[in-house]
């Protein structure tokens, strides 16, 4: 199936939406995070369908799952560079100072590579990641539901790379410093 129509995709919508948020919910915490994925899934299947129909659910499933591998990846990446600017990390308990000190450190970083992407994608990304939905943001931004995830994936993409560049500049400095 090289296209879907928007009938079809209703179809599958209506069928798979309520069972895709079920097996969704079992690689995510929140309700709301379950939607996303299968919203995205659903994106993903109106712009790349499988060729064969009969396997559509399957095919959903293994959408939500990748983007939930994904994001888990995210996570643990944004974790290890987090953890870079916090070098005694094995301490039972933490200062608060020192975690206010990370706190700044690892928000000035965040701010930094977002200066770096374009007005929109700063927007769609503070939006998502301040617990805005798929619809919410939509709503916010004047857009169509679908083309939300794509541009979140686009914007977090741009920001990666950004992120990549800053991590090495900051390593070339670093070895500069120490010559």
């Amino acid at each position: 199936m090289s296209k879907i129509s928007r009938r079809q995709l209703d179809q599958f919508y209506d069928q798979f939406y309520e069972p895709l948020i079920r097996y969704a919910r079992r690689f995510v915490v929140s309700q709301e995070s379950a939607e996303d994925l299968a919203q995205e899934a659903f994106v993903r299947l109106f712009q790349h369908p499988p060729e064969n129909v009969e396997l559509v659910q399957p095919w959903l499933r293994t959408v939500v799952q990748r983007l939930a591998f994904d994001e888990y990846r995210r996570m643990l990446q944004f974790q290890h560079h987090a953890g870079k600017w916090y070098k005694d990390d094995h301490h039972e308990i933490a200062l608060s100072a020192e975690e206010e000190t990370f706190r700044i450190a690892a928000a000035d970083q965040v701010n930094k590579v977002l200066r770096k992407l374009s007005e929109r994608e700063q927007r769609i990304l503070l939006l998502r990641y301040s617990g805005h939905s798929y619809r919410e943001i939509a709503e916010m931004l004047q857009l169509d539901q679908p083309q939300v995830g794509m541009m979140i994936l686009r914007a977090m993409k741009k920001f990666q790379e950004q992120w990549n560049k800053e991590e090495m500049w900051n390593e070339r400095q670093d070895k500069h410093d120490a010559l």
